[in-house]
């Protein structure tokens, strides 16, 4: 049976190699299938009921690859995400890692765009917005949930973060993604940098779009536009 690891924000992946993958006769590697199958459906829901006496519950399943399907119908692999509770902590670090890079990338001249006052928090579920001040301290995620950081007031935000890009080096939200994804509140989650014409500034210099900040459940991935 594999080794359950219980720790917060922590991800299990439940994986055997069956019988049909060597060779052998049909009816061997069938029988044997058969028991492997079960031994990973218990040991998929043992590790789950372990985590909910921990007050850790099961936050999202992906079974032989299909997100939200049952622990039940698992085939080869399962995989468990736990936890998915980020602390508002975890807001500041990412704020504090944007006006950073925004200060070490840019020439200061009003302050506008490093104010987080012209900043403001957005969190969608399956693309519902979410009213993030009916929370509590700490912020429960779905395998769909994604919060993100946007200029309000400054509709040049994203222009500037371009101009201060190259071919070397990246744009202030890069750096800032970076930097934040370090923070030890943000173990199990992954920012990156978006483009979007939904949440748009008013008055956006950007033909793309607003860019902006993600926090989303899961390992770091690269930036990339919805």
């Amino acid at each position: 049976m594999a080794d359950l690891q219980l720790a917060r924000n922590t991800t299990q992946t439940i994986k055997y190699t069956y019988p049909g993958d060597t060779p052998m006769s049909k009816a061997t590697a069938a029988f044997l299938t058969k028991g492997l199958r079960a031994e990973l459906i218990t040991t998929a829901m043992a590790g789950a009921q372990a985590q909910e006496k921990m007050g850790n519950s099961l936050n999202f399943t992906v079974v032989d690859g299909t997100a939200g399907r049952s622990l039940l119908e698992v085939n080869r692999k399962a995989v468990l995400r736990f936890g998915q509770v980020l602390s508002r902590q975890a807001l500041r670090d990412v704020e504090r890692a944007l006006v950073a890079a925004i200060n070490n990338k840019t020439t200061r001249r009003s302050g506008t765009l490093s104010s987080m006052g012209n900043w403001h928090w957005v969190m969608t579920n399956r693309g519902e917005n979410v009213n993030l001040n009916t929370m509590g301290k700490n912020i429960q995620f779905s395998a769909d949930s994604k919060l993100m950081l946007l200029p309000e007031n400054v509709p040049y935000a994203t222009v500037t973060n371009r101009k201060v890009a190259n071919s070397k080096l990246p744009g202030f939200m890069k750096v800032a993604a970076k930097v934040a994804s370090q923070s030890r509140y943000l173990v199990g989650f992954r920012v990156s940098v978006n483009t979007t014409r939904r949440f748009a500034v008013p008055g956006e210099k950007n033909d793309y779009g607003t860019a902006y900040l993600v926090i989303r459940p899961g390992a770091r991935s690269s930036s990339r536009r919805r």
